[in-house]
């Protein structure tokens, strides 16, 4: 019986490492750099470059989960509320202690908002509340758990991913005044900075990855032949994320972090 340790793909587990680490290096400088090495620096524009392959972590989520021996939905469900729960806990020790416990946030991060000290509780609630892909994951467990039970058939998976991805810039901003289901369309169609990585459409990259996951069981877990199908597959949608924007550039390009489905695809190529 073949050992896990040997299903793994050491290229997938590379790829979700150096991707934890380039958001780290992220996450430093949008809150810790000034505006001038952000924005003029060549080491800022080499960590925002190195930061758009946040698609290649949720690929490799999405693999790794199909070949993962903890897949039962209720496993999954644990998993993402704890995985929830981490993420807002991150929240509050990256902005509220260094806001409030130590006073060691800098000044331009609160001038970023427009806002001046000392916050309100409506303003610290905001930060500790906001969307960042420990979230995206969490909520998204809750979904891969469903589907890697019930959805025997991998071409479903990566239609799922397609029907996540397209409708994406016409649910974008989609909410309710209601106060809890207001934040919990923000989680999954938000178009604003509350809310980094809306479910709709980044979760489409994980259950692609759950395509190739099942593909690369399939195939008695030959790497060669799934990078093979990989090449074959980003080719494809880098044609056609390609072919969306140059037809209405507009309409398929945002910013990084709300954009439209051409865009998706030509991340997930």
């Amino acid at each position: 019986m073949e050992t896990l340790q040997n299903k793994r793909i050491s290229a997938i587990d590379f790829g979700r490492g150096m991707s934890v680490l380039v958001m780290i290096l992220v996450h430093t400088l949008w809150v810790y750099g000034s505006i001038e090495t952000q924005r003029d620096s060549t080491l800022g524009h080499v960590i925002h470059f190195l930061g758009k392959g946040t698609a290649m972590f949720l690929v490799s989520m999405g693999v790794s989960f199909v070949l993962s021996s903890r897949q039962s939905v209720a496993g999954s469900m644990k998993r993402g509320l704890i995985i929830l729960g981490v993420g807002y806990l991150m929240n509050v020790l990256k902005f509220i202690v260094p806001l409030e416990l130590f006073h060691t946030m800098p000044e331009g991060f609160l001038q970023d908002y427009g806002w001046v000290r000392p916050l309100s509780s409506g303003q610290l609630i905001w930060l500790a509340t906001i969307g960042d892909i420990l979230q995206l994951a969490g909520v998204a467990l809750f979904f891969m758990g469903w589907a890697n039970r019930y959805v025997k058939n991998k071409f479903i998976l990566l239609v799922i991913a397609l029907l996540i991805a397209l409708p994406s810039r016409l649910l974008s901003g989609f909410s309710t005044d209601i106060p809890v289901l207001h934040y919990l369309c923000e989680l999954f169609f938000s178009d604003a900075w509350h809310v980094y990585f809306p479910v709709f459409p980044w979760m489409s990259f994980m259950f692609a990855g759950m395509f190739f996951g099942r593909y690369y069981k399939e195939m008695q877990n030959d790497q060669d032949l799934l990078f093979k199908k990989m090449l074959l597959y980003g080719l494809i949608f880098l044609a056609v994320g390609g072919a969306l924007c140059y037809y209405n550039f507009t309409y398929h390009f945002g910013d990084f972090f709300h954009l439209g489905p051409g865009v998706r695809f030509i991340s997930l190529g």
